[in-house]
């Protein structure tokens, strides 16, 4: 007994030990990451740009500055162990872009649930559309492009609305959509439904 208690504190079962957990803290990190990408892949988007750029810019500087105060320490230890600067950088900014991510579909995904909103009932005319390798819904498959419209506000300011490729070509420019926006618990509008008219 004595034996296993003295090799349980030896300094490289511990350091084994708490590799372990880290790896699976961070699998369990990876699995809540895509279930939160794909609720959010077709739930509860931002529909003006201006607030994707913005939040997005909050999140990723939020993440880079809480791994800094979290990881300090052990890229220090690494650096001392001849760890190529390149190689912790690239951990750093891997790490800092999930944990982004993270932070960015959360906030999305709370200001869609805590929303208490009366949706309000718009007809917008479309602008221009376009097409994207991200963003795409899993209702449209894994593999999917995204196919937005965008049109504006009543501020002058531009949104966009996510519509499915079986209709993408069918909505041009001057076409009339109804929308059902919500305000959002963080004063970010998102659409909760929309019909697509003059058709």
């Amino acid at each position: 007994m004595g034996l296993v208690i003295r090799l349980c504190r030896r300094p490289g079962v511990m350091t084994v030990r708490k590799f372990g957990l880290i790896l699976i803290s961070f699998g369990f990190f990876l699995i809540l990451l895509v279930g939160e990408y794909l609720y959010c892949s077709a739930n509860f988007r931002f529909i003006r740009l201006w607030d994707l750029w913005v939040i997005d810019l909050i999140c990723g500087l939020l993440s880079m500055g809480l791994c800094y105060w979290f990881l300090k320490s052990l890229m220090k230890e690494a650096l001392k162990e001849k760890i190529h600067l390149a190689i912790v950088l690239a951990f750093f900014l891997i790490l800092s872009f999930l944990l982004g991510c993270f932070l960015r579909l959360t906030f999305q995904i709370a200001n869609g649930l805590l929303d208490d909103s009366d949706p309000t009932t718009k007809v917008v005319v479309v602008s221009s559309r376009d097409s994207s390798v991200f963003g795409a819904s899993i209702q449209d498959g894994l593999n999917s492009m995204a196919h937005f419209i965008h049109f504006p506000d009543g501020d002058g300011k531009d949104c966009e609305l996510l519509i499915p490729y079986s209709i993408y070509f069918a909505v041009g420019t001057g076409i009339n959509v109804q929308v059902e926006v919500r305000n959002g618990f963080f004063g970010l509008p998102w659409i909760e439904t929309y019909r697509i008219m003059n058709q």
